[in-house]
């Protein structure tokens, strides 16, 4: 049986049922943020890390906008196995530009579980 990491890099660190904001930016492989007006599609995806539990799927969101701003709900950062004295949720995002071009991203988020805090 193969143990997931307990300690992983990552970007924030919330308490449960909190929701916060994450901002990403599209970028091109110069490092130059693209044009909105290039981005056709933006798709957000939200998996807790140690259960592999989707807890929201692949979703067009209807913010074109470059940079993007996502606010997560209460219910993606609840505390999947309430033994866990916390969680990580990764955050997916990915942008479509130019009809066919795929950026994806990644936020990490590191979620307390308040019954051990």
């Amino acid at each position: 049986m193969t143990t997931k990491n307990e300690r992983i890099d990552h970007d924030l660190e919330i308490n449960e049922g909190e929701t916060p904001s994450l901002l990403f930016t599209a970028k091109d492989g110069d490092t130059a943020a693209i044009e909105a007006a290039l981005i056709s599609g933006v798709y957000v995806r939200v998996d807790d890390y140690h259960s592999d539990t989707n807890l929201m799927a692949r979703t067009a969101i209807s913010s074109l906008t470059n940079p993007t701003s996502f606010t997560l709900s209460n219910s993606q950062t609840c505390i999947v196995n309430s033994g866990r004295p916390f969680e990580f949720r990764y955050v997916t995002v990915e942008y479509i530009w130019n009809s066919s071009n795929h950026i994806p991203d990644e936020y990490v988020l590191k979620v307390n579980n308040l019954k051990y805090h």
